[in-house]
């Protein structure tokens, strides 16, 4: 009865790091009066928490510098990008089984509509070789 195990954050983060890293929305600079970062920052990995407002912008409300956040981070991005893949999957896998029941469906009007345009046999006629109960059947 068993599964596959889930993978750990780490794992998790270690998947989506390349992913991320390669990937640039665009650069953000912030006032060095409201926040400063050092040079041990730099070329390191933070997480920014920002609330989206409905103007379409980031306001940015902290920004850490933490292994454990970061890791956490990129562990919920790979998640995010699975149950995506997981759901297309499962819209082709239901779209797949939809084309196969139509087909059904229309295979079965063809058979009931041949049934009702076949010509009809008498008992002499189906008796004759050839035919289903005759020589044949």
């Amino acid at each position: 009865m068993g599964g596959t195990k889930p993978l750990s954050v780490t794992k998790r983060a270690e998947k989506a790091a390349d992913e991320v890293l390669g990937t640039e929305l665009g650069m953000l600079k912030f006032d060095p009066a409201l926040f400063a970062a050092d040079a041990d920052w730099a070329d390191k990995q933070v997480v920014i928490v920002t609330t989206y407002l409905p103007t379409g912008e980031f306001q940015a409300n902290a920004v850490l510098r933490h292994d454990s956040a970061v890791n956490a981070a990129l562990a919920a991005y790979y998640s995010q990008q699975q149950a995506k893949v997981r759901e297309a999957a499962k819209a082709e896998r239901e779209a797949e089984e939809q084309r196969v029941a139509d087909l059904k469906k229309g295979a079965a009007k063809v058979r009931s509509a041949m049934a009702k345009n076949a010509p009809k046999l008498s008992k002499d006629e189906m008796n004759r070789p050839g035919i289903r109960g005759g020589w044949l059947g």
